[in-house]
């Protein structure tokens, strides 16, 4: 199948399981064994991992290590916009006997049989005008100088294949009425929620590590009223704290630091 062909198959997916026969298939044709996809977007939720097709024990040993909390791919990936392999990443010197968590999640890796890993970053947004930030990993276990060469004939047509891909596996995800990431855990739109200008200017504050006091100095109110706006926010946007409400607003693009 050339690339026009694949294109055109992930065009026509309709479900998340179609989406992934497709792209398992493709990768497979290039010599990849799986494939992991996971939503960078939404800051401060432990289990993002959107679609994958990697062995339920590497899932559960990435997941109960908390792995994406140190993965050294991941923030990498929110900044650039090319592909990049596990051999480009530049982990931390080891200082002393103890090892960086984020060696460890490599290591991991090695110990699954992975020999490296093409790793594509995508910016986006939905067709509601959300931003998204996802990473694809591409898993390889075959030899290393295979690798190389698959990368430099290939490298760049499948960068342009999961580009479709992820927009329509994006553009799937959020269609529903259920799976709309616009839309809290009772089914409600998060689009319905309204800050006041007040309440707006006290998160965008508390972005910048003020406190409460810090923000009633700067707007020429008082402490309480600060707190009032805070509660209001925590209130509006159904989360424990400033800093969950901070992240939450600027996910709904309530609020520009």
């Amino acid at each position: 199948m050339n690339i026009e062909e694949t294109i055109s198959c992930i065009e026509g997916c309709g479900n998340s399981r179609e989406l992934h026969t497709v792209i398992q298939n493709y990768i497979e044709a290039k010599g990849f064994a799986e494939f992991s996809f996971i939503d960078n977007s939404r800051y401060g939720v432990s289990d993002p991992l959107i679609m994958n097709s990697i062995p339920k024990v590497w899932d559960r040993d990435y997941r109960s290590n908390n792995f994406i909390d140190v993965d050294p791919c991941l923030p990498i990936a929110r900044s650039a916009n090319t592909p990049f392999t596990w051999s480009d990443i530049k982990l931390p010197e080891r200082l002393g006997k103890r090892k960086p968590r984020s060696w460890m999640v490599m290591e991991a890796a090695q110990d699954h049989s992975y020999k490296n890993g093409l790793v594509i970053p995508f910016h986006y947004r939905d067709h509601l005008g959300t931003y998204f930030s996802s990473v694809c990993t591409l898993f390889w276990t075959a030899s290393p100088r295979e690798f190389l060469k698959r990368l430099k004939f290939d490298k760049y047509e499948m960068h342009l294949v999961f580009l479709y891909w992820a927009q329509r596996a994006i553009d799937v995800a959020t269609s529903g009425p259920t799976g709309s990431r616009m839309r809290d855990d009772t089914g409600s739109s998060y689009t319905d929620i309204h800050l006041t200008d007040r309440e707006k200017e006290a998160l965008l504050w508390a972005a910048q590590g003020k406190t409460s006091e810090d923000t009633a100095d700067i707007l020429g109110i008082s402490r309480q009223t600060v707190e009032t706006h805070i509660k209001s926010c925590l209130s509006k946007l159904d989360v424990a704290n400033r800093t969950q409400a901070v992240v939450r607003a600027m996910f709904l693009g309530l609020i520009v630091p």
